[in-house]
């Protein structure tokens, strides 16, 4: 016979030094530092600088897009207009998301303590088969949470990489500059800039300096919106399956704890055994709660980014589509556009696939309790299947602005409508 001590805890139990080594566990596992190099966390005021230098230089790049496109436009080179009003998008979205993220910065600090805590400790309320099969199923999702995240990074490295061979080729194909009234449209750039007096050399280095301080500052920005929601909807999801799987073995977690404390189990100890069972349950229940908790401020967190990537990834394949069509567009410049067009299409589909799965995931919890056999003890086990299918039966689900449900459903509706987009160019072009 052996004594069971310990009881249960959750990630929001946690306070003072336990609390602050959670965070810094969750910061380093989950994407911190990538949230910080994209100037969306900041930490301490010595950290103020960076969304300082990053909203500066992205809105001085955006007034360089606009005017830049006003005057291709009036040109007639909507090559160069396609791609300026591409990459003002692309910027806008950025400083929305950032400076959202930047407002929840507590948000961003639970679920760092929530990840970096393991979210819930069952204590003594696990049998050690149990116990043996979430651990080998979280560590497996580790194996996979990091393969994506470093997948990510290297597609986003790609993306910036091949802005190089863009800016090579744009060097050897514009000899001369747009004429734009008081300044001068270059395009030997990443994209057309317009910038007062580029014939200048210290006007000319600061239009250049924060065009390439730009492509860094999104491509970091990218990285630390995406990065961490890899990271917490992989948790996420591994912890509601791991929910499940307490609440499949419920019968063999009650048995375990009745045998520590009481010793062989006979029919004349039921009423212990119930309690028992009433005790693994309660630790389940704690669980799934804390793991809303969680999802819900995730979808806080989310709520407003969501709503610039569902509505604006449309607008950014039609753009880059439109390039690629275009007859002037010589053949690696039509590479790279399609390039960012995969891009793109990966940065919309990760949301929509993680909304899909902690969705579905969500709602199977509720049947994972008849999977066990509990006739015995159907009395004790009726209230907390009714409390587990009464949450189950609100699912977990990402909005986009309150406007869409993010799932794979979203994602057909994003690829439809940067089709319709990309035919109302093509009319109005023609």
């Amino acid at each position: 016979m052996k004594n069971l001590k310990k009881g249960t805890s959750s990630w929001r139990d946690l306070k003072g030094l336990a609390r602050e080594e959670a965070l810094r566990r969750g910061y380093a596992e989950n994407g911190g530092t990538y949230v910080k190099m994209g100037a969306q966390y900041v930490a301490t005021r010595n950290d103020i600088w960076m969304p300082v230098v990053f909203f500066s230089d992205l809105m001085l790049a955006v007034f360089q897009l606009t005017a830049a496109g006003y005057f291709s436009v009036i040109d007639g080179d909507m090559e160069a207009a396609s791609e300026c009003f591409h990459f003002i998008t692309m910027i806008s979205n950025m400083m929305i998301i950032t400076a959202n993220l930047i407002y929840y910065k507590n948000i961003f600090d639970d679920l760092f303590v929530a990840t970096g805590s393991g979210f819930f400790d069952y204590g003594d309320s696990l049998d050690p088969q149990t116990k043996n099969e979430m651990e080998a199923y979280i560590s497996n999702m580790k194996v996979k949470k990091r393969f994506r995240f470093r997948t990510f990074v290297l597609v986003v490295w790609t993306l910036g990489g091949s802005m190089l061979f863009k800016v090579a080729l744009a060097y050897f194909r514009f000899g001369d500059r747009i004429d734009g009234e008081g300044g001068s449209v270059s395009r030997k750039h990443i994209v057309a800039q317009w910038f007062f007096g580029i014939d200048k050399w210290p006007n000319y280095i600061f239009m250049a300096s924060v065009t390439y301080i730009a492509e860094v500052l999104v491509m970091t920005s990218v990285w630390g919106f995406v990065l961490p929601v890899i990271c917490f909807a992989e948790e996420s999801t591994a912890q509601l399956n791991v929910i499940g799987l307490g609440l499949k073995r419920t019968s063999a977690r009650a048995r375990y704890v009745f045998t520590c404390r009481f010793g062989e189990y006979k029919s004349v100890h039921k009423l212990k055994y119930e309690q028992c069972v009433r005790e693994v349950l309660r630790a389940s229940v704690q669980h799934h709660n804390a793991v809303l908790d969680v999802c819900n401020e995730m979808r806080t967190l989310l709520n407003l980014p969501l709503m610039t990537v569902m509505f604006n990834t449309a607008v950014l394949l039609c753009m880059s589509g439109f390039v690629m069509i275009e007859d002037s567009v010589p053949i690696i410049a039509k590479i790279i556009s399609l390039l960012f067009m995969i891009g793109e299409v990966i940065y919309s589909y990760i949301f929509c696939l993680y909304g899909e799965m902690m969705t579905s995931t969500s709602e199977e919890i509720g049947n994972q309790l008849y999977q066990d056999n509990w006739k015995e003890v159907s009395v004790v086990i009726k209230p907390y299947l009714a409390m587990i299918k009464m949450r189950s039966s609100k699912p977990i689900r990402l909005s986009a602005g309150g406007f869409m449900e993010v799932n794979e459903a979203a994602f057909s509706g994003i690829i439809s409508s940067s089709y319709s987009y990309f035919n109302l160019m093509l009319t109005s072009k023609s």
